[in-house]
């Protein structure tokens, strides 16, 4: 009798674990379902290949091939209620089960008390593809294009596999080969989150580029992302190699001049860089307001006053000039000097630093007679080049 209450007893703990670890694991399934990435349901709902109920909610969305095809090959799934929830942010967690099913990685099982995700998580940095310093703190937050970048570009590009990567970097290497794209105005929204149609959309890319595939690279986006990692686009807009920045300017020995962004900006593509930010672009000397038809050299510098002294300086005013020759004319933006600010002038004795903007402006017709003008200059007004000379390092 009590060797039978003590096979009770035992037989009575060894249920209650089997019935603990059934709820921790029914759980785990549940937290994966809301997020529509779980292994269990990875075939169910989806597209209408296979027999499945075909989504009702992508009849007309623009990523409906990828997410197509994105379901039928199994990193992501439809919701039982046969919405694909395209427009859903994506949060870190979801991201990296995707990419990691879309690679095929081997994945081991967890513990019951092992957060869903962690073995993608673990699966990726065994592949040399994440690194914990390319995310925000928190899985369940939001899946942002940089950070996204970062395990795309280690993905297609063995040189930086398993490499830290800058968030330039990222996004200058993932633009260029076509991964990512701009939004709407051009620009990269480089902090902005991403919907689930985005993800399986760049998701098709990357496979795309892994099996060898070229895509199409957005010129402004690659623009933009040019002028976040190398503070220029003037090779990718001219093809003019520029020097490194940022380069300080050794116009004279009052202050220190450092330019640290040279920015062209095509008047004619709305979607061109810092182009939808201008108000009212003045030509100087004529006054014309420029619209159109032209380029902006658009500098921004930091200027440092070395030393206490008497008197003021004037990067502007009396040190740096357009090109007159070759059709640069100063510009400023009159509508708009919060994001444009010209260099100020500094007053020797009580400012210590400063920075603005100085912009010149060349029309399209007189670039095309003088090409060589694609080697932008800063030269004094009285037509000595400065020992900076030009702003590209080609000779």
């Amino acid at each position: 009798m009590i060797g039978q209450l003590a096979w009770m007893k035992k037989k009575g703990r060894v249920l209650r674990l089997v019935i603990i670890s059934v709820m921790l694991t029914a759980m785990l399934l549940h937290t994966a379902d809301v997020y529509g990435a779980s292994p269990s349901n990875q075939q169910s709902g989806g597209s209408a290949a296979g027999g499945a109920t075909p989504l009702n909610d992508i009849a007309t969305h623009w990523a409906r091939q990828a997410i197509e095809t994105a379901v039928a090959k199994g990193y992501v799934k439809g919701y039982p209620d046969g919405t694909f929830k395209p427009n859903k942010e994506v949060s870190r967690a979801e991201f990296v089960k995707m990419a990691a099913d879309s690679l095929h990685l081997p994945v081991t099982s967890g513990t019951p008390d092992t957060k869903w995700y962690m073995p993608y998580v673990s699966a990726l940095k065994a592949a040399a593809l994440l690194q914990d310093s390319d995310l925000g703190v928190g899985w369940d937050a939001k899946m942002n294009r940089t950070e996204m970048s970062k395990l795309l570009v280690r993905g297609t590009d063995d040189t930086v596999r398993g490499k830290k990567l800058t968030d330039g970097e990222a996004l200058y290497k993932s633009a260029s080969v076509g991964l990512i794209g701009g939004i709407a105005d051009g620009t990269l929204n480089e902090k902005g989150t991403t919907t689930r149609a985005e993800a399986v959309a760049v998701i098709e890319r990357f496979s795309t580029v892994r099996a060898g595939g070229k895509l199409t690279a957005d010129k402004n986006a690659v623009q933009n992302a040019a002028i976040i990692y190398k503070g220029t686009n003037l090779e990718e807009a001219w093809g003019t190699k520029p020097v490194s920045l940022p380069q300080k300017v050794d116009i004279d020995d009052k202050a220190e001049s450092t330019l640290d962004k040279l920015i062209i900006v095509d008047l004619d593509d709305p979607k061109s860089p810092l182009r939808n930010k201008f108000v009212q672009l003045k030509r100087m000397p004529d006054g014309k307001i420029m619209t159109r038809d032209a380029y902006v050299i658009a500098m921004h510098f930091v200027i440092k006053n070395t030393k206490i002294q008497n008197g003021s300086w004037a990067l502007f005013a009396d040190k740096v000039g357009p090109f007159v020759s070759w059709g640069y004319m100063d510009v400023a933006d009159y509508g708009n000097q919060e994001n444009f600010p010209v260099v100020p002038v500094l007053s020797l004795s009580k400012i210590s630093s400063a920075s603005g903007w100085l912009m010149v402006v060349v029309e399209k017709i007189e670039l095309k007679k003088h090409p060589e003008g694609k080697l932008p200059r800063l030269i004094s007004y009285k037509g000595k080049v400065l020992d900076f000379g030009q702003l590209s390092s080609e000779e």
